[in-house]
């Protein structure tokens, strides 16, 4: 019980802190790829501007958050299933809490002003460019945003449980002992 809570609380703290340096990471990247371009000179195209719009900073964000939980929770998957303690349903359920932890502050942005909201617009900045891109609101964006980010990280779970006992037959229950299903329906 105590490792799933370490567990639980360790996803959390990566998620809000992959959030925080990832939107502060895309900023930096982005503008150094883009100071790579040359800017057009008068009226001809400009390059630079047409590839780095506001909106790609965001989006650079959220594509790094992304792929830094992706690849955790593969990790998780293929460790999980070699220790023999691969458990969809609670890692369904830290998904879960990772979401409220994530999505819950955002309701309560429209209530707050000055330095708190920037605060907000801050920490959510990953999720600006679904805003920005299909005109949303923040509450709707943070959602979208983290509920195919989670998605993704237990598809990639699941995933990563399969192919890794795949690799491993050995691994599987089933595999050990065949007749143990059967047997327990015949007593």
């Amino acid at each position: 019980m105590k490792e799933k809570i370490l567990y639980t609380i360790s996803r959390i703290g990566i998620l809000l802190m992959a959030n925080v340096i990832c939107s502060v990471l895309s900023i930096t990247l982005v503008s150094w790829v883009s100071n790579l371009f040359v800017t057009g000179s008068g009226g001809k195209i400009k390059i630079k501007e047409a590839f780095f719009e506001g909106g790609v900073y965001s989006f650079v964000a959220w594509i790094l958050v992304l792929i830094i939980l992706v690849i955790l929770f593969i990790d998780d998957g293929v460790k999980h299933s070699a220790y023999e303690s691969y458990d969809s349903t609670s890692t369904s359920i830290v998904l879960i809490l990772m979401f409220a932890v994530y999505y819950v502050p955002i309701l309560f942005m429209n209530k707050t002003s000055g330095n708190t909201e920037t605060g907000f617009k801050g920490f959510y900045f990953p999720c600006k460019w679904i805003s920005e891109r299909f005109s949303l609101t923040y509450e709707v964006s943070a959602l979208i945003s983290i509920g195919i980010t989670l998605i993704l990280c237990l598809i990639a779970y699941v995933i990563a449980h399969a192919v890794y006992m795949k690799k491993h037959p050995v691994l599987d229950w089933r595999v050990k002992n065949p007749n143990e299903e059967y047997a327990s329906k015949d007593e």
